[in-house]
Parts: C-alpha cells; sequence; structure tokens
C-alpha cells in the first residue's frame, strides 16, 4: 500500500481519545506496523461509498491497536483506533 500521509478530522480525532483512550498519531504508527506486518484486511464501504480497512497493528511503545481507515487521494484517513 502505497501513500504520502495521514489525514483525519481533529474533531473526531479528539474525541477519539477521550473515549476511547487513543491518538491518531498512535493510529498511524498501528498502520504502519501493520503495513509491515500485512495485517490490513479490506473492510465494508461505508454509507458515502467509501472502502473502509482495518488494520491491526502496535505502536512504538508496544500498544496493540484496531484502526479503520480510508484512502483518500494519496493519503490515508483515519476514521478510528481502538485497544485491542
Amino acid at each position: 500500500m502505497e501513500f504520502e500521509g495521514y489525514e483525519w478530522d481533529d474533531a473526531k480525532a479528539e474525541r477519539n481519545a477521550e473515549t476511547h483512550f487513543v491518538t491518531f498519531t498512535e493510529a498511524a504508527e498501528a498502520i504502519e506496523d501493520a503495513i509491515l506486518s500485512e495485517s490490513i484486511n479490506e473492510g465494508r464501504r461505508s454509507k458515502g461509498g467509501e472502502l473502509r480497512y482495518t488494520a491491526y497493528g502496535v505502536t512504538f511503545n508496544g500498544r496493540p491497536l484496531v484502526v479503520i481507515f480510508t484512502v483518500r487521494g494519496r493519503n490515508l484517513r483515519i476514521i478510528s483506533a481502538r485497544r485491542r
């Protein structure tokens, strides 16, 4: 999976951190790990038709996460992240 960077909605990232205690910066780390370990599954389409992916990865601090994301142009857009 080739991409240039990450993006996310700042308000959604704040809610995710408050609800699940996971930052989207940590989520990006887990996606990097999932790419290396080939632990990404293609998921369902959103109501708007976007294809969603699920990544199972570990942060630099060893925290296992499940991250939902989509591809927007050349970026990966993080939707949500939770502890695994």
